[in-house]
């Protein structure tokens, strides 16, 4: 064990020699991984039971591996690796738990729960909030009626500091699930946390709990956690309070690592070694970061030294800025680095993937979400196929697109199939179709005979202009204008016929959503750019990074506080190793953090 801890600093093994209460403040890039792993690795082979705990599955995993690479085969009984939630679910029925792993711990550990829960499907939870929201009168959305949901249920299903309304949502939905007999991830912890406390359940019967990510817990992991700290088991948690950038789940952040300190004793150690960004990135990122009040006060250290390199740069417009960072990250590729774009919204990359897919940049989205699944870009791919061969699927896109209601398509379809033609007034009247339908049908059938004409006579631009002219004009809300444009970018043809275009287009889209499953690209392939949030990006680190749209009032959002934007931008800035982008455009002043950071006067 020696050898694993040479690699080691002094900040780092401090950490993992310490058998009490400890508090880890690690910074980016600071290695806790290795330090958490080296730590439960010398426990187990001193015969230790260890836990560790991370926020998602892919975190335990690594972690496990990582251990038992250190560690003697013969500690698997004593580790348990997971989530909050999978371990929770664990502690419900330890009788029933069948693997290698972990199987010390549980053996002997008493749950007054004779089978695990039922848990809801993603989908159903979701059907299940919508419903009671709908029943409460309210007008939200799921996602912003869950943290609500949530916020109740971790105070005991009331709460008097909220709207009448709001509290009959939460009611509603709390009884949908019990007739339906079944419960949420949360209440997995809040069930296990109430039993812990009643005392019909017992902590896990481990001499060592180990938690990452420490900053993200939430009221109901915290407590969690403090039953096995009062049980006996000495608590080890690693986390950084300047990347707490979850307070819409409630994360305790600051606070809870402030209070875990206090109410255990916790000896403090800051891992403030940063292996990753060169010593330009980490000072700007300090810089900015270091106007937070509510942190805990620490000096950070580039272990790489001088030699990064940060960019302003402002452009004329949104198309400019991301049309730069497209060929930027071509650069990257072609040199072999790799490369990330990070943006504040998922709107902002939605317009990113178009400025990838027109210039053939190969790139992965964290979300999944693809540009050609938005309404803008299937209408206007929809419209250019009917110009090739019309289809009852691809007419019903573009009517309804253009606003014509579905009995009056129904109808539409029913008198002329698939043919575009005008048709005479009499024709809607007897087929009763609505004034309203008979005008859009009409004006759209007269445009389609005139782009059909250009088509024949191989003027294919004059055919696009006319086509991107009509989406825009028939375009309405929530649709929105910016991304027609970069679905016009995508499919406009160059040098060649229309049905090239489409066919190459076809080829791209395919190509993406492949990419986009992958968690790595193809062997022989070359780096893939990856489009991001600053949510998306926490744990990623890249050589080259580019953070757009640094414009007042975009980053940092008003949607939550500065504090917590300056810990969002934070994150972004020291995903780079050795450069770093940020830019912004000059329609709106540049963003305040821009100046913070000490990039502008």
């Amino acid at each position: 064990m020696n050898e694993i801890l040479e690699e080691l600093n002094p900040e780092q093994r401090q950490v993992a020699l310490h058998t009490g209460h400890t508090l880890a403040i690690a910074c980016p890039g600071a290695g806790k991984t290795k330090t958490m792993a080296t730590k439960a690795a010398l426990l187990l082979d001193q015969g230790d039971k260890v836990c560790a705990v991370t926020f998602t599955r892919d975190a335990a995993l690594e972690l496990r591996e990582r251990i038992m690479k250190l560690a003697q085969p013969s500690g698997k009984p004593r580790l348990l690796v997971g989530t909050f939630h999978s371990v929770s679910l664990l502690m419900t029925t330890p009788h029933k738990h069948k693997g290698e792993f972990g199987r010390e711990i549980l053996t002997g550990m008493r749950s007054p729960f004779a089978s695990p829960p039922n848990l809801v499907k993603e989908g159903v939870r979701v059907s299940y909030v919508i419903r009671a929201i709908r029943e409460s009168g309210l007008k939200m959305t799921a996602r912003d009626a869950t943290p609500i949901i949530e916020q109740v249920k971790e105070a005991g299903g009331k709460l008097e500091t909220i709207d009448p309304e709001l509290q009959q949502m939460v009611d509603i939905y709390c009884q949908l699930m019990t007739d339906a007999g079944v419960i949420d991830f949360q209440d997995i912890i809040l069930r296990v946390n109430s039993a812990m406390r009643d005392g019909s359940m017992s902590p896990l019967p481990v001499d060592h709990l180990l938690i990452d990510e420490y900053q993200d817990t939430d009221k109901a992991q915290y407590e969690w956690a403090a039953h096995h700290g009062k049980a006996g088991a000495a608590l080890t948690v690693v986390g950084d309070d300047d990347q707490s950038i979850y307070a819409f789940r409630r994360a305790l952040g600051f606070g809870g690592m402030e209070k875990f300190a206090t109410q255990f004793n916790a000896l403090q150690v800051l891992l403030g070694t940063n292996y990753r960004c060169r010593a330009e990135i980490l000072a700007a990122a300090e810089q900015l970061v270091s106007r937070n009040r509510q942190r805990i006060e620490k000096r950070l250290f580039a272990a790489k030294g001088p030699g990064g390199t940060v960019i302003w740069e402002s452009f004329k417009d949104n198309a400019t800025e991301y049309a730069a960072a497209a060929e930027e990250a071509m650069i990257a590729r072609d040199e072999g680095a790799g490369f990330a774009v990070i943006a504040r919204t998922n709107d902002e990359l939605t317009l990113l993937q178009a400025a990838m897919t027109t210039r053939g940049v190969p790139y992965r989205k964290t979300d999944g979400r693809s540009i050609f699944d938005c309404p803008e870009v299937q209408a206007c791919a929809a419209l250019l196929r009917l110009l090739v061969k019309p289809s009852s699927n691809d007419l019903d896109i573009v009517l309804a697109w253009a606003g014509m209601d579905v009995e009056d398509t129904r109808k539409i379809r029913k008198l002329f199939g698939v043919n575009i033609m005008i048709g005479s007034r009499d024709d809607f009247r007897n087929a009763g179709i609505s004034e309203k339908g008979s005008e859009i049908w009409r004006t759209f059938a007269k445009r389609f005979a005139g782009w059909t004409s250009a088509k024949e006579q191989g003027f294919v631009a004059t055919l696009f202009f006319g086509v991107h002219e009509w989406l825009s004009e028939t375009l309405q809300k929530p649709n929105n204008q910016a991304i027609l444009d970069a679905a016009r970018d995508i499919y406009k043809p160059v040098d060649c016929t229309l049905e090239e275009q489409l066919a190459t287009v076809r080829a791209r889209e395919e190509k993406q959503k492949a990419a986009d499953k992958k968690e790595a690209p193809l062997e022989g392939e070359g780096p893939v750019a990856l489009l991001t949030t600053a949510h998306g990006s926490k744990g990623l680190e890249f050589d080259r990074v580019w953070i757009v749209g640094l414009d007042t009032g975009a980053f940092p959002s008003d949607k939550s506080s500065l504090e917590e934007e300056r810990r969002l931008m934070f994150v972004a800035m020291t995903r780079a190793k050795e450069t770093l982008y940020i830019s912004g455009t000059k329609v709106k002043k540049p963003s305040l953090f821009v100046v913070e950071a000490g990039l502008i006067q």
